[in-house]
């Protein structure tokens, strides 16, 4: 084989290791306030105890990470808010009792005490040495993306990203009246209206 052969494909072999490891997706971590999380599509265990750090006296939100993290926390920022900086939500990395493994922890802002949206609305922690980071869409449905470098909170020996879903956005008025007229047709169906009897 000629040497100018050999070159072109050793060539093609390292660009399609190089297509295939660089195509692949980043590993993606995805949580809300509600105890939803997956880690690429498979589901993440939750728990809602005390706060195994201390942060405040109630019970909170706690993830089981697959993995060890760098401990630590990020804050959400909202900026529709009539002070400059306002956290809304604060999620906080820390190890856990077998060391292989860590926790995160989902606390937010409680709007109304009485009355808390979430399993997450629990209030915020102290956190002074927090990095922010902004939220996006609009509110009632929005959330942050962490994709931490080596040494920030949540960082492991790979990258990683974390999708953060800081509001659910509840049900609108054409979901509404969708679930109303698959009842009522439900109804009719079972009382034989609509299969041309009539039961009484």
């Amino acid at each position: 084989m000629k040497n100018s052969v050999k070159t072109l494909v050793v060539f093609g072999c390292t660009f399609a290791v190089s297509a295939t490891l660089f195509g692949q997706a980043l590993p993606t971590l995805t949580f809300d306030e509600n105890g939803n999380g997956n880690f690429n599509g498979s589901p993440l265990p939750y728990t809602v105890a005390p706060d195994p750090s201390g942060g405040i006296a109630a019970n909170v939100l706690i993830y089981q990470l697959p993995f060890a993290v760098t401990p630590g926390d990020v804050a959400l920022v909202e900026l529709d808010k009539p002070t400059a900086v306002f956290f809304s939500d604060l999620i906080r990395f820390l190890p856990s009792a077998g060391g292989a493994q860590s926790l995160m922890i989902f606390y937010s802002d409680l709007d109304d005490a009485s009355d808390p949206d979430s399993l997450a609305d629990t209030g915020l922690p102290p956190a002074p040495n927090a990095i922010p980071i902004n939220e996006v869409g609009p509110e009632g449905n929005n959330g942050a993306k962490w994709l931490p470098t080596p040494g920030q909170p949540g960082s492991t020996s790979v990258p990683v990203q974390y999708n953060f879903i800081s509001d659910v956005p509840e049900p609108g008025a054409s979901a509404l009246c969708g679930l109303g007229f698959l009842f009522v047709v439900n109804r009719f169906r079972r009382n034989g209206v609509l299969n041309g009897e009539l039961k009484s």
